[in-house]
């Protein structure tokens, strides 16, 4: 799986120098796609100017110079502006731009034409146009698929979800997976779009993080961007005007990592040496997966007395105690409320901003780490 980092760039919400120096801190980061917008002025966003300003061009030559991949959301009439056609797109190469994420107004036999030009553009679909369980022939991107199939060259094509700057406005999650089964079907990579917490954010008058996903709007970035890669999304942009050097680390060190980390906040009992041990395990949920519980086998022999065997809310973290005889060390997170059980010591809590990554673990489906989150705050505070 392919896992992939951008931001996002809005030349008419950060002045050049800013712009620029956000850009090379990311790429120095690891983050490699970009998305711009020449859409914004005549979606009416406020704060918006002509994408044919120079400062705007400035921007997207300097992240093509840094060796990022800048694609622009275009329709059929910014195309034409830009002297354009379905045959040449040498106009938009010349301003540093690699990629065309097509929003409206070209039909899937023009969309298949232009993924055959010879000027280095790929094409980026709107996934947003989401298709329906059971119904692939539901989606307007499945026609477009098929025509580039049979008359394009799919390898040109990639597609991304919209973001939505407006609360209540996400899509759900689980409403992404069949439009991702349905590219990557052909083999076609998907971007999606996180939220910053921290950064400034004056993309809409009324902004509450610029994301894809409805419950990532309030989420940090790197917890909302760990889901997306569980669910297949192959690229995760920040879709915010900036993100903060955290965010953009923090993104950049999870993307690397080998498992998922869980940031567990604990109990004050809980000894700093057992943290540290629990820590260094690798952890893989069953496959036979049980209704209530995460289980990783793999802290078993791990000596525990029994102590604080009380109730087991959503999300806690817990180990199974002598009591348990041959189980005794296994970690578990229970996925619904559980009673308390005296082979059973209640550690902590994982932090409720990497909740939804519960999902993510079942069946082993992905490997995760336990981090201290209260080790974690003390680094962000120095």
């Amino acid at each position: 799986m392919k896992r992939v980092l951008g931001i996002s760039v809005y030349p008419e919400f950060l002045p050049r120098e800013a712009l620029g120096a956000y850009t090379e801190e990311a790429e120095r980061l690891g983050f490699r796609r970009v998305f711009t917008s020449l859409l914004l002025e005549k979606l009416h966003f406020q704060g918006s100017r002509s994408f044919l300003d120079e400062d705007f061009a400035a921007a997207w030559r300097h992240c093509d110079r840094l060796g990022m991949e800048v694609t622009a959301d275009i329709d059929g009439e910014v195309l034409l502006q830009l002297g354009c056609t379905q045959d040449c797109l040498a106009p938009i190469r010349a301003l540093g731009i690699r990629g065309l994420r097509v929003d409206s107004g070209l039909d899937p036999e023009a969309l298949a034409r232009i993924s055959r030009n010879q000027d280095g553009i790929f094409i980026q679909l709107n996934a947003s146009d989401l298709v329906m369980p059971g119904h692939p022939e539901a989606g307007s991107i499945a026609p477009i698929l098929e025509a580039v199939a049979r008359r394009g060259d799919l390898s040109q094509v990639t597609a991304c979800f919209n973001f939505y700057p407006r609360a209540w406005t996400g899509l759900a999650a689980d409403d992404l997976r069949p439009t991702l089964d349905l590219c990557h079907r052909y083999d076609v990579e998907v971007s999606a779009f996180v939220a910053s917490q921290d950064g400034v954010s004056p993309l809409h008058g009324g902004s509450c993080g610029v994301c894809t996903v409805e419950d990532h709007r309030m989420r940090p970035p790197e917890y909302a961007m760990a889901e997306l890669f569980a669910l297949g999304v192959d690229a995760v942009l920040v879709g915010d005007v900036r993100a903060t050097t955290r965010e953009l680390a923090a993104m950049a060190r999870l993307a690397k990592a080998d498992a998922i980390p869980l940031p567990v906040v604990y109990e004050s009992w809980v000894p700093r040496r057992l943290r540290e041990v629990l820590a260094g395990y690798r952890l893989l949920s069953r496959r036979d997966q049980p209704a209530a519980l995460i289980r990783a086998a793999e802290t078993r022999s791990i000596p525990a007395e029994p102590f604080a065997c009380g109730p087991r809310p959503v999300g806690a973290l817990t180990m199974e105690n002598r009591r348990s005889l041959q189980y005794m060390g296994e970690v578990q997170i229970p996925l619904i409320p559980l009673g308390p059980d005296p082979a059973v010591n209640v550690l902590g809590m994982i932090h409720p901003s990497a909740w939804n990554l519960l999902q993510a673990l079942k069946y082993a489906g992905a490997p995760f780490r336990l981090v201290d989150y209260g080790a974690q705050a003390d680094e962000r505070s120095h």
